[in-house]
């Protein structure tokens, strides 16, 4: 099936598509709207731009959890969650830019409560539909990651014509506890940034 989503993704659109689901923290930059939830096992920050479009970036994830904020710090650029987790503490900052078109960007980093093997990880990014049908939105992938590199992915909405997003994830900041954990890191990490 060439259009299908995965049953995550259909169980996440369905979860947002209640319009009324209490947020935890609410922005609006010039018709921008950023909401972020918690959802138990998972921190989203749901982007709505003034067409109508939505998308849901998952912040934290802790499998099977019901993720307890322990504390947040607002300024007025940004926000700051600090989250507890059974596998660790997450701290989320999210950044937002007043620009002609508002930016924003978020750094969700994990303290581990005990060495942590990770098989899988959901899906990060979800269009969402903008009227609450569960028909899924269209757009188009002008780029995206090419094997094990670095995560990121651009593309647009179509329909609902909304937008475009760039999202990258750092894997730089991963590269203290490689270089110290690992004898032979992959050749990707060692041209990214340098034995030390």
């Amino acid at each position: 099936m060439k259009n299908g989503i995965s049953p995550r993704a259909a169980t996440t659109a369905d979860i947002f598509n209640d319009q009324d689901l209490p947020s935890i923290y609410k922005k609006e930059i010039k018709k921008y709207k950023f909401d972020v939830h918690n959802v138990g096992a998972s921190i989203w920050i749901i982007v709505t731009w003034p067409g109508g479009g939505r998308i849901a970036f998952r912040a934290a994830y802790a499998p099977n959890d019901d993720m307890r904020i322990k504390r947040v710090v607002k300024k007025d650029t940004y926000i700051t969650f600090y989250i507890k987790a059974i596998i660790g503490d997450y701290t989320i900052k999210i950044n937002f830019s007043d620009q002609q078109t508002p930016v924003f960007s978020y750094t969700t980093t994990l303290t581990p409560a005990t060495p942590l093997f990770i098989p899988f990880w959901p899906r990060d990014i979800i269009p969402l539909n903008n009227d609450g049908k569960t028909a899924h939105p269209k757009g188009t992938i002008h780029a995206s990651q090419f094997g094990t590199r670095t995560g990121f992915i651009y593309f647009s909405l179509d329909e609902p014509k909304s937008g475009s997003v760039f999202y990258m994830q750092n894997l730089t900041n991963l590269w203290p506890t490689i270089a110290t954990k690992l004898k032979h890191p992959p050749p990707i990490l060692l041209a990214v940034n340098g034995p030390k």
